[in-house]
């Protein structure tokens, strides 16, 4: 028997020193610790799926704005 055809990753290496990078501290300066949070939460998005998501801006901000919360940010537009 085959094995199923998996689709997406199981996991994937983030660097030690992510949170020492430019662009990451660029967010962390424009957006806090929320900006740092919804980068992850995208890449687990994406990666989820394979190496790419096929869906449309808003609709990747709706989805983030539901795991994330509206609550923990206080401010709804903030991912939009």
């Amino acid at each position: 028997m085959a094995r199923p055809f998996k689709q997406g990753l199981d996991y994937f290496p983030i660097d030690v020193d992510i949170f020492d990078g430019a662009k990451i501290k660029e967010l962390n300066f424009k957006y806090g610790y929320l900006g740092e949070i919804i980068y992850i939460r995208l890449l687990t998005l994406i990666y989820r799926n394979g190496y790419y998501i096929e869906k449309t801006v808003p609709a990747v901000a709706k989805q983030l704005v539901r795991l994330i919360g509206t609550s923990v940010s206080g401010k709804d537009n903030l991912i939009e």
